[in-house]
């Protein structure tokens, strides 16, 4: 028998490198804000030069667009926001300069209890560590962020967030696959099996099983496998089939025989990927 494969995987590249680069601005920041103790004019003057580089180098950053990025007040207000956070969002650039943008606009009530623990976390530590969450926009809809937070001052922070909305889609597309082809698993309209490299099967539904007059019991013990489920006459054409799904992923259906638990024969239509 041939293997047929359900690939399931959750990407979790993008929360990956969000994390990553989030985890970086947080020690980042943590480090600019830093006591201004002063040891020596020299040190002084190299504490300057690198704040001035930092600065710029967040500035760089907040104009590229990589993360949406905002500033803003524990007690509400925001301060700045790079276009990123704005579309993000969906409010416009005037309505933060005339103050018609508040964290309250966008906050939603249900994540009030982790708001509170950010806010905790960034007087206590000065950081707080990425967290998922969701936005909402301008016009009531809302939008799955992963979200880092940082103090600036003693009363203000910086914010960053990554958009998580085609992640989402990409694992709820990948949960209604696996729905399908549960359902379609259940049915007895079809025999499918998967298979290992060597040809044993490892999972058969229902239907195969009664095909192939084979049990339960069977194909716990490992009893069935290339060698005893085809002819010898058919091994050469399975291998053909295994060489096609190595390289292209899939295999065009083919009629073949297996031999049944009884030892009589039955002809089958395959399909592999």
């Amino acid at each position: 028998a041939g293997a047929l494969w359900l690939l399931v995987w959750d990407d979790v590249t993008q929360r990956r490198r969000a994390t990553v680069i989030s985890s970086q601005i947080v020690v980042w920041s943590a480090r600019s804000r830093g006591a201004s103790n002063v040891i020596s004019p020299r040190a002084s003057s190299w504490r300057r030069r690198a704040v001035v580089r930092s600065e710029s180098k967040f500035a760089v950053l907040s104009a590229a667009g990589l993360l949406a990025i905002a500033t803003g007040e524990l007690d509400g207000g925001l301060l700045e926001a790079n276009d990123r956070f704005l579309d993000l969002i969906g409010w416009s650039r005037d309505d933060l300069l005339h103050g018609r943008l508040r964290v309250a606009d966008y906050a939603l009530p249900e994540y009030a209890e982790t708001d509170r623990a950010v806010r905790a976390a960034i007087r206590d530590h000065g950081v707080a560590p990425p967290c998922e969450q969701e936005y909402r926009r301008k016009d009531g809809t809302r939008v799955p962020v992963l979200v880092g937070t940082a103090a600036l001052e003693p009363t203000t922070f910086v914010a960053f967030a990554i958009d998580l909305t085609a992640q989402r889609r990409s694992e709820a597309a990948q949960r209604e696959s696996h729905r399908r082809f549960d359902a379609l698993w259940r049915t007895a309209l079809i025999g499918l099996v998967v298979t290992d490299a060597a040809g044993v099967v490892r999972e058969a539904n229902d239907h195969y099983l009664t095909m192939t007059g084979y049990g339960r019991d069977d194909l716990a013990a490992g009893r069935l496998d290339a060698a005893t489920l085809l002819p010898p006459e058919h091994r050469d054409q399975v291998a053909r089939i295994s060489e096609q799904v190595l390289t292209r992923g899939f295999a065009e259906p083919r009629e073949i025989e297996v031999v049944r638990k009884d030892g009589s024969r039955m002809p089958l239509m395959i399909g592999v990927a």
